[in-house]
């Protein structure tokens, strides 16, 4: 194992698998656990793992202890139903913010379009995470999770299929967000 390799890899993904865990579990400590928790285990198996699919590997790795940690904590089979938790808004970006009151609708825009993304499947959420927020391609997404790439072509049309009528039932106010 070259550890300068394995430290420039952490330094390039980090980042993202916190983004994504944070996301997922709505709660820093969680999230940092699971990024320690993938990078340990990039550490344990970094030969064995393809160079050109390590960074679908981890993000795997990431979805599948988001999953795990959440249904260890609460129980529940569906790790998106509660968004109460306001530590981490899809917006964080200063520039963007104009007046209070704009920022206001901002975050409570985001948060009924969270509230609403956590009525659609599981296996969509991620998907839905992966591609808008983190700007994967579906062909990634596909390796991510391991489906084909029809699969997840499918999923996010009938996801956002499914969160269009959510949104115009809901918040008739927000349809075209």
């Amino acid at each position: 194992m070259n550890k300068r390799d394995y430290q420039n890899f952490l330094r390039e993904h980090q980042d993202r698998v916190f983004s994504y865990a944070l996301y997922m579990l709505r709660k820093r400590e969680d999230a940092e656990d699971v990024t320690q928790e993938v990078f340990v285990k990039v550490w344990r198996n970094w030969d064995n793992i393809d160079q050109s699919k390590r960074e679908a590997w981890i993000m795997r790795v990431a979805h599948n202890y988001c999953i795990d940690m959440f249904r260890k904590k609460t129980g529940n089979r569906k790790y998106w139903s509660s968004i109460d938790d306001n530590e981490y808004q899809l917006n964080r970006n200063p520039e963007t913010w104009h007046m209070p009151e704009d920022q206001f609708a901002q975050d409570e825009k985001q948060q009924n379009l969270l509230n609403a993304v956590s009525e659609l499947p599981e296996k969509t959420q991620s998907m839905m995470l992966l591609h808008y927020y983190q700007g994967y391609k579906f062909y990634e997404i596909g390796e991510i999770m391991g489906l084909s790439l029809s699969a997840v072509k499918t999923a996010l049309h009938r996801g956002r299929k499914q969160l269009s009528v959510t949104l115009k039932k809901q918040y008739p106010d927000l349809a075209g967000v």
